[in-house]
């Protein structure tokens, strides 16, 4: 048997190091760098450099990647991952006070007294369904139910969002409830008075904290709180994150969520929530979406 040179033998396996590499990585940055971007997402030129974006085309083919923006009456949706002039308006019924997704649907609460309505392509709602009395001011999904709360404690829990069970209120005295999230198994409801309460399900409730403010988000495995300063934070595929100031919402593709840029003015409706949804494809054809936009899409 023929001995190869050890520095050949060497030189052969970075080589292969280096054709593995390029393969998992590729395509590469302006810089010469692996991209960054995960599965169903590429590298593009955007003007604000090379950013990820969703790749149509790597995905189901019966599927659309969409991101959405919905609550604080801003309804939007982007098809090229939220990057800054690619987000567009969505009909009039998506604007709520906040919305919820299970995988299926919208589930989007608003109004006094609460109502809700439901989509599963962000631009075709249903009619309104009562709630409750009080207003309807946060929702949020987790453990198999859409969970919604409001003025005075006032809560109610659905499995589709097209029928609502009235739960029991949080606390006796008037204590609105602010924000409800949901992590590691419970959902967590902020109230006017800066209690957190916990519940695996709505109907039975356990102090989670106290002396905090109004508004709770499950964020990096903890419950904590958020402000305008110290906003939610929404990570989606390719390591993209967005969260939002009074004033913009920002977008970022380092995983701690560091050197923001802003894509979106919001004129002080800070309170949105973003939304990652692989929308049907035969939903997002010119022909089915309502002119406005699809000529705002490009469809």
């Amino acid at each position: 048997m023929r001995e190869v040179p050890v520095a050949t033998a060497r030189w052969a396996g970075f080589a292969l190091v280096l054709a593995l590499v390029s393969c998992s990585f590729s395509p590469l940055d302006l810089q010469g760098r692996p991209c960054p971007c995960l599965a169903g997402w590429r590298c593009a030129e955007t003007d604000a450099g090379e950013r990820c974006v969703p790749d149509v085309d790597a995905g189901p083919p019966d599927r659309v990647p969409a991101v959405f923006l919905l609550g604080g009456r801003v309804g939007l949706v982007s098809l090229e991952g939220g990057l800054r002039d690619t987000w567009c308006p969505l009909p009039e019924e998506s604007r709520c006070a906040e919305a919820a997704w299970d995988g299926e649907r919208f589930v989007a609460v608003d109004g006094h007294p609460g109502s809700s309505r439901t989509s599963t392509n962000g631009y075709t709602w249903t009619d309104p369904l009562p709630v409750f009395d009080q207003w309807t001011g946060s929702i949020e999904f987790g453990n198999g139910v859409f969970l919604t709360g409001g003025g005075c404690g006032d809560l109610a829990v659905s499995r589709d969002g097209a029928g609502w069970t009235v739960l029991p209120t949080i606390t006796g005295p008037c204590d609105a409830i602010r924000s409800i999230a949901f992590g590691d198994g419970r959902f967590v409801a902020g109230l006017d008075s800066g209690d957190w309460r916990s519940s695996a399900g709505g109907q039975t409730w356990a102090v989670e904290a106290t002396g905090m403010s109004s508004d709770v988000t499950f964020d990096d495995g903890v419950f904590r709180d958020f402000t305008g300063d110290n906003p939610e934070r929404f990570r989606g595929p390719g390591g993209v994150c967005f969260s939002s100031r009074p004033d913009a919402l920002i977008r970022s593709e380092e995983p701690d969520c560091s050197f923001p840029v802003d894509v979106l003015p919001l004129d002080g409706n800070w309170r949105v929530k973003v939304f990652f949804v692989d929308v049907l494809a035969a939903d997002y054809e010119p022909s089915a979406l309502p002119p406005d936009l699809a000529a705002c899409l490009g469809r």
